[in-house]
C-alpha cells in the first residue's frame, strides 16, 4: 500500500493538503540546509574522504564543532542574509548563496553505460520498494492538536489495507511522559491498530529538559532489529533509525 499517495488523497478530502505538502518540502530544505552548508563551508566533504573510518568520524565531529560554534558566536558573518534556503507562508522555497558553492562542484550529465542488474538486484529492489513505499513521514506542531484525530483516521484506513505499516516522524509529544495527555492520545490510537514505538531514547535534549518526540512506530516489530538515536551536532534533536530484516525471496530459474 502507498500511504504517501492514499494519505494525499484522503487529506484533499480533509482540508490539509497544502499544509502536508508545505510539510513536506520544510524537511527536505532542513537536510538540505544542514548538509549543504557544511560542504559550502569545509570543502573536504565536497568530495571522498579518503581516510580510515575512525578518523573520517574525528573530522565529521570537529566540522560540526567548529559548525555550531560559528553559527553560535558569529551568525551573521558564517551565514550572512541570502546564504541559506528561504520558504514562505505558500511553501515556496528561494535557494540560497551555498548552492552555488556546492553545486559547481558537483559533477552533471555522467553517461553511465546500460548494464542488466542481476535477479538477486531485482529482488531487492522489489523487497525494499514494498516496504519503503509502505512508509510515511509526519510532523506534527505543538499546537496542533487536530492532528490525532487525522491521524486516526489515516491509520484506520492503512491497516485495513496493509499489515505492515511503519509510521516515524517529529509528532511533537513527549512519549517517555506517561502524564502527558497528548502521550495518553497517542497511545490509545497505536493501540486501537496494534503499534508499538520502537525508540525509547530522548531524541530532544536540551538544558532544561530531555524529551522523547521523535518515534518510529509499527505494527510490525518483530521485522524490527536494531534501533538508536544518533546526536548530529547541528540541532537539540537527533537522529533516529531503525533497521529492518527483510527476506529476499528466490528468484525462480528460467
Amino acid at each position: 500500500m502507498d500511504i504517501e499517495e492514499n494519505f494525499a488523497v484522503d487529506a484533499a478530502c480533509l482540508g490539509i493538503a497544502n499544509t502536508v505538502a508545505i510539510a513536506r518540502r520544510r524537511r527536505r530544505r532542513v537536510n538540505e540546509n544542514a548538509f549543504g552548508i557544511l560542504s559550502s563551508k569545509f570543502r573536504v566533504f565536497l568530495s571522498t574522504l579518503c581516510v580510515k573510518p575512525e578518523n573520517a568520524i574525528i573530522i565529521v565531529h570537529a566540522a560540526l564543532s567548529l559548525h555550531n560554534y560559528l553559527l553560535c558566536s558569529c551568525p551573521n558573518i558564517y551565514t550572512p542574509p541570502g546564504s541559506v534556503d528561504t520558504q514562505n507562508g505558500e511553501g515556496d522555497i528561494f535557494d540560497g548563496d551555498w548552492r552555488n558553492t556546492v553545486e559547481s562542484y558537483i559533477i552533471h550529465n555522467i553517461n553511465i553505460p546500460g548494464c542488466n542488474c542481476t535477479r538477486n538486484a531485482a529482488s531487492v529492489r522489489d523487497c525494499l520498494y514494498e516496504y519503503v513505499n509502505g512508509q510515511s513521514c509526519f510532523l506534527r506542531r505543538p499546537d496542533d492538536n487536530n492532528f490525532f484525530n487525522i491521524i486516526n483516521i489515516i491509520l484506520e484506513i492503512a491497516w485495513l489495507k496493509s499489515s505492515n505499516i511503519f509510521l516515524l516522524g517529529d509528532l511533537n509529544c513527549d512519549y517517555s511522559d506517561c502524564r502527558n495527555t497528548n502521550r495518553a492520545k497517542l497511545q490509545c490510537i497505536f493501540d486501537s491498530v496494534n503499534m508499538h514505538n520502537v525508540i525509547t531514547n530522548p531524541t530532544r535534549n536540551t538544558m532544561e529538559s530531555s524529551t522523547l518526540i521523535d518515534l518510529v512506530v509499527t505494527t510490525r516489530i518483530d521485522l524490527v532489529s536494531t534501533t538508536g538515536v544518533f546526536p548530529l551536532g547541528i540541532s537539540d534533536q537527533d537522529l533516529i533509525y531503525a533497521t529492518i530484516r527483510l527476506k529476499i525471496k528466490d528468484c525462480p530459474h528460467e
